[in-house]
């Protein structure tokens, strides 16, 4: 009924009256500012927001293709076609012009996918950094994309294993750091406010 003021109580309205999304990875949230203050309205606030998640929709797309390029070298096109009849799913593609992290997480993901792909091949370490980069900002983008440190430190320890000297493993060493460094102020925070990490059990306990 926007723009007339809401009939919602949230005392009365239940689960969907509590307000406990502000534990959530900020990054998503702190690159759609852009889109939120492109007008005054709040209803062209919600298209311009949407509008964002279509262009990481395609985004996405584009990286795609790039860690296609990566992967399979001239069948490229194979692999990104395949990708592509997923990506043309309509629930993905309302998922991704639904407001939410999601958008973000996607494309991020497929990049450090593509930058740990390309650092092992060419065993590059600005590129181990750059994936290192691309974890951190994963999962601040969105907190299950924590399931790839694992993977970032299994090929890691797989190049420091090929390695085999202390100065050769210090550009390895950076790679590991700079995720760290990236997260540490949301955790911080996360510390300051909730006395926790993460605010899941918070948020667990009011659902």
């Amino acid at each position: 009924i926007y723009p007339k003021p809401t009939t919602i109580n949230p005392k009365t309205y239940g689960l969907g009256g509590l307000s406990y999304e502000a534990f959530q990875p900020p990054l998503y949230y702190i690159t759609a500012v852009p889109a939120f203050y492109a007008t005054g309205n709040f209803r062209d606030k919600v298209y311009a927001i949407r509008l964002y998640g279509v262009i990481l929709l395609m985004a996405s797309v584009a990286l795609a293709g790039r860690l296609s390029r990566v992967v399979l070298k001239e069948r490229w096109m194979i692999g990104w076609s395949i990708v592509m009849v997923f990506f043309a799913l309509p629930g993905v593609v309302v998922r991704f012009a639904t407001i939410g992290d999601l958008a973000l997480a996607v494309p991020l993901a497929i990049l450090f996918a593509t930058e740990l792909w390309t650092a092992w091949d060419r065993h590059s370490s600005a590129r181990y950094m750059l994936a290192g980069a691309a974890l951190g900002l994963c999962v601040l983008s969105e907190l299950e994309l924590v399931v790839l440190v694992p993977v970032f430190a299994l090929v890691v320890v797989a190049e420091a294993c090929q390695r085999r000297s202390f100065r050769a493993w210090r550009p390895l060493i950076a790679a590991i750091a700079i995720p760290l460094v990236l997260m540490a102020p949301w955790f911080a925070f996360n510390e300051a406010n909730y006395h926790m990490l993460t605010a899941g059990p918070i948020a667990r306990h009011e659902q």
